[in-house]
């Protein structure tokens, strides 16, 4: 009962959407095939998504529901990890006034926060979570690509709605590009601005010295993909 509760608590979203009674199910047959064994219950719901992923939901109330139930989980996992997983609060973190002039920019190599995901959904299912935590009960959402931005300032988890354009962008420098590589269609006066908004939402943490880049791939250039056709801290938009 108490792995159930906090199963609930990991997934408010889900929970609403499915009803406590069709969520239970799918949550102890979740824990039946995968017994948890950390010392921590953030990792209870680790293994969630890929399981739902591999047993793919028999529900069939709208078009698209199983891919939707899938990609609610896969977001409020990815907010426990933003909440739980390691922050800028009492690390560095880039300022504004920290970025060179513009003509140092084309060689700019940023390292993003380790907090910072960049997920890729085929529903806004972070409006349905918003609206849930609100307490509302929002309707079925229709399909919709959604490029999102999900970072955490000052312990306060954000989620913002990216266009595709910026969104690559974004991942470019996530794992390693320049910024003239990453924002080559961009006019320079555009790219500075668009840095100086990143990097007051806290995006970056610090300029990679001489323009090297990072040795690894920033876990915000990580996603998991949702294949189309296979069988805590306070959350704000």
């Amino acid at each position: 009962l108490r792995l159930l509760e906090n199963m609930r608590g990991l997934h408010p979203g889900l929970a609403h959407l499915l009803g406590t009674e069709m969520f239970d199910r799918f949550a102890l047959d979740y824990l039946d095939a995968h017994p948890p064994r950390a010392y921590t219950l953030f990792e209870l719901d680790k293994g969630f998504v890929d399981h739902l992923i591999a047993t793919r939901p028999d529900v069939d109330r709208q078009p698209g529901w199983p891919d939707l139930i899938i990609e609610l989980a896969r977001l409020e996992r990815i907010t426990t990890e933003v909440i739980e997983g390691p922050g800028t609060e009492d690390g560095p973190v880039l300022r504004p006034e920290d970025l060179p002039g513009p003509a140092a920019l084309t060689e700019l190599c940023l390292a993003t926060a380790p907090c910072l995901r960049l997920p890729r959904l085929r529903f806004p299912a972070n409006e349905y979570l918003a609206a849930v935590r609100r307490g509302e009960d929002p309707e079925f959402p229709r399909p919709r690509p959604v490029r999102l931005a999900v970072n955490r300032q000052a312990y306060q988890v954000t989620m913002r709605e990216l266009t595709p354009a910026d969104h690559r962008a974004l991942r470019a420098l996530a794992r390693g590009a320049t910024a003239g590589t990453a924002l080559a269609d961009r006019p320079a006066d555009q790219t500075r601005e668009l840095l100086r908004r990143w990097t007051e939402l806290g995006f970056f943490t610090h300029i990679h010295p001489s323009g090297a880049r990072p040795s690894g791939i920033s876990p915000a250039a990580e996603t998991v993909p949702v294949p189309p056709h296979r069988a805590a801290k306070r959350t704000t938009r």
